[in-house]
């Protein structure tokens, strides 16, 4: 089947699952902590204009512990709408509900992984060719100096991409665009209550300008 077609409508009146709220909080608790060596390489590699007494490890149990309960809220809010709006992690759903979904993912995740690595692949062209040719020029006209410290190692980049892939999606896809896309739902539904296709289009685009923003 293919994969534009064969897709898992989900209800849009179903109780808050807590199961799928816990793993979705566990995966930004990884995220912001596997982000830790990436921001300690860049904040060691900054001036350093402000002091704190502040031990480092106490500082570190805190920023996680704020941004732990930040992003749990952002979830259980994003979840709880999307329950509504028959939005919401159909594989997750599906997992825990023992539902026979291994072929769906299989045929997404190839496909998924195709359009990464194309995007990936597009990305580091124009960094490499077009946007970092023209970035050293100016700062070379600025007559700034980037010291080379200041780029992180390559492992710690690894470990910040899981920040990006789990938290920021948490934050401006099933937050922002599901909030968005229960705003628009009480413009333009269909008779079960989903966001029209419109809606869902505009949804996307409007989060999309947020996460690029």
């Amino acid at each position: 089947m293919n994969i534009f077609t064969d897709h898992i409508e989900l209800p849009t009146t179903r109780p808050f699952n807590w199961k799928v709220f816990l793993i979705v909080f566990a995966g930004t608790v990884i995220g912001i902590i596997a982000v830790i060596p990436y921001a300690l390489s860049l904040e060691s590699a900054a001036p350093k204009t402000i002091s704190h007494n502040i031990p480092l490890g106490l500082l570190l149990v805190l920023q996680v512990s704020q941004n732990a309960i930040l992003y749990g809220v952002l979830a259980g809010i994003g979840l709880f709408l999307a329950c509504r709006i028959g939005l919401g992690l159909p594989f997750t759903e599906g997992w825990l509900q023992k539902e026979p979904i291994r072929g769906r993912f299989r045929r997404v995740l190839v496909f998924s992984i195709a359009v990464g690595l194309l995007g990936g692949l597009i990305i580091v062209g124009l960094d490499q060719w077009v946007f970092g040719p023209l970035m050293k020029t100016m700062l070379l006209n600025l007559n700034i100096t980037i010291p080379a410290g200041t780029v992180p190692p390559a492992w710690q980049g690894l470990l910040a991409s899981f920040e990006g892939g789990i938290s920021e999606e948490v934050l401006l896809r099933l937050f922002a665009l599901t909030l968005l896309a229960w705003l628009g739902s009480l413009v333009s539904h269909d008779a079960q209550g989903r966001p029209s296709l419109a809606i869902l289009w505009l949804a996307n685009i409007l989060a999309a300008v947020l996460f690029g923003i």
